[in-house]
């Protein structure tokens, strides 16, 4: 049986929903009222609900947001890492094999793409949380397998809800135009993600587009999907640009020893548009 940490999150709730899908076994945590599986990584430890049975354990619970971190490096800390080690401990003292999403932020943003091998090199808060929490899980945890995505997308998420409902109201839409990322659709994320989960295979996975795009050019891709005018778009600067290759991840590691093959951001666009609706 498969244990999501966080199944009402982005990722958590589509490694739920993809489980029900192929008819796996599945519960999942939460932190909201009445749930049957009620954790909160606030609480202390001996309130979590962590049912019997787990073979494996997916932890997708964290304080997310670059912005979050920084403003409360230690609060944040204290759920991304302590509350998290001590979680680690725990499912694996029930025999649960354990698998941790990570991020791409382990890594400064440099001029080629990192791959599984390559050494990390956080520049944000949110990175060096991520990063402590690896270290730890492969120091004491051989067989743990950590996964990093990059942009993980879904129609629903806020930044393309905000675009919606200005396109709706015929308001233009800003988006940058020298700010890059490998947006992922979440259906594949919650393939490979489950694959590696079961999997014999321990150890570091990247996950990634093929390629990476401006937020501009998602956001044009977006104004075209839904049948506004293209006009709609206001193309601004980032207060912190980057470039093509910074946003991306290598994926070497994952297409080994995996059944992913990496699309094009584009692709996993149209993807995660035509799966949602």
């Amino acid at each position: 049986m498969i244990l999501v940490i966080g199944g009402t999150g982005l990722i958590g709730a589509g490694l739920v929903l993809y489980a029900e899908r192929i008819g796996l076994s599945c519960f999942h945590t939460s932190r909201k009222n009445g749930a049957k599986f009620h954790m909160d990584l606030a609480d202390p430890p001996d309130k979590w609900q962590i049912p019997s049975g787990i073979e494996s354990a997916i932890i997708c619970a964290s304080i997310t947001g670059i912005a979050n971190c920084e403003a409360a490096p230690a609060a944040t800390s204290k759920i991304n890492v302590h509350a998290c080690k001590e979680l680690a401990l725990r499912l694996s003292e029930r025999g649960a094999k354990i698998t941790f999403l990570s991020s791409s932020l382990v890594f400064t943003p440099g001029t080629m793409p990192p791959c599984e091998i390559s050494k990390p090199n956080p520049s944000t808060e949110y990175g060096r949380q991520k990063l402590a929490m690896e270290d730890y899980l492969i120091s004491n945890f051989p067989d743990c397998r950590i996964i990093r995505p990059t942009k993980v997308i879904s129609p629903s998420m806020p930044l393309f809800s905000k675009w919606i409902e200005s396109i709706h109201h015929g308001q233009p839409i800003e988006a940058f135009s020298d700010l890059y990322f490998s947006p992922i659709g979440l259906n594949p994320v919650a393939a490979c993600i489950m694959e590696i989960a079961q999997g014999k295979e321990s150890g570091i996975f990247h996950l990634a587009a093929s390629d990476s795009i401006s937020y501009a050019a998602a956001a044009r891709w977006v104004l075209a999907r839904v049948g506004a005018a293209a006009d709609l778009l206001c193309a601004i600067k980032a207060p912190s640009a980057n470039t093509p290759n910074s946003a991306r991840l290598a994926c070497n590691r994952t297409i080994r020893l995996t059944s992913f093959e990496p699309v094009s951001s584009l692709q996993n666009l149209e993807e995660s548009w035509s799966h949602q609706k």
